[in-house]
């Protein structure tokens, strides 16, 4: 294969899953593990303590799909992360 290429990260924690977790978190992945997540809302737990809520990032390009524009799918993401605790 032309022009391809594949990184493996191994990642050790003393539970074997805070550091995939967190991995997942900086790549910008949308889960840590490779169940789909059908949550309008995620909620990443920091290791200082507090929570980390995000709204699900495939809810903009999916309402995008359905045809509303940039002003409704801004509004429809602003009440989701508004009526979400």
């Amino acid at each position: 294969m032309r022009n391809w290429a594949s990184v493996t990260v191994i990642a050790s924690a003393s539970d074997g899953v805070g550091a995939n977790r967190t991995i997942s978190f900086l790549m910008d992945c949308g889960h840590h593990c490779i169940e789909r997540t059908f949550a309008l809302v995620k909620y990443k737990l920091l290791a200082g303590g507090g929570m980390l809520k995000i709204v699900n990032q495939t809810v903009k390009p999916a309402l995008e799909k359905l045809g509303y524009n940039s002003e409704e799918v801004d509004r429809v993401i602003a009440h989701i992360d508004a009526s979400t605790r």
